[in-house]
């Protein structure tokens, strides 16, 4: 069985993921296949995949995903609205260092829609950055958002 992490925000983080577990496994295989021919070799191959599986498998991808993955956010508008439905408080500040995402709020009725699906709490200052919200979208009796007929 093989496990990887997988990086919502930095699909670079979980490209490193795959590899380095990948490479470690290889290790680990070609290790206890030389069990037969030299234990020494055997066993410094596994060690070597033990520390890059649950070592550098950590440290490398995390490290990656901080960078890349804040970098996305600031500036790409998709990884902005997956980032802003999961935490609606932040739209605000995402929208002032995300260009093409404020103008993705701004213009896109699907995008504040979607957010306050997730946060309907945030329906009224989401409808003041795009009226067309509340021009489409209410709040019903339940509290969630629905469309107007």
């Amino acid at each position: 069985m093989f496990f990887y992490k997988n990086y919502t925000f930095s699909p670079l983080a979980t490209l490193c993921s795959v590899g380095i577990n990948l490479v470690a496994v290889l290790f680990a295989i070609f290790g206890i296949a030389k069990f037969s021919d030299n234990v020494i070799i055997g066993v410094v191959l596994v060690v070597i995949g033990l520390f890059l599986y649950f070592y550098v498998g950590n440290v490398i991808p995390d490290k990656v995903a901080e960078k890349n993955g804040r970098k996305n956010i600031e500036t790409k508008a998709n990884y902005a609205l997956t980032y802003c439905i999961q935490n609606p408080g932040a739209v605000a500040e995402i929208m002032a260092v995300n260009e093409k995402f404020d103008q993705k709020m701004r213009t896109d009725v699907s995008y504040a829609n979607r957010i306050a699906h997730a946060a309907p709490q945030y329906f009224d200052a989401l409808a003041e950055i795009n009226p067309e919200l509340a021009e489409k979208y209410f709040i019903n009796e339940k509290g969630k958002v629905a469309k107007n007929k």
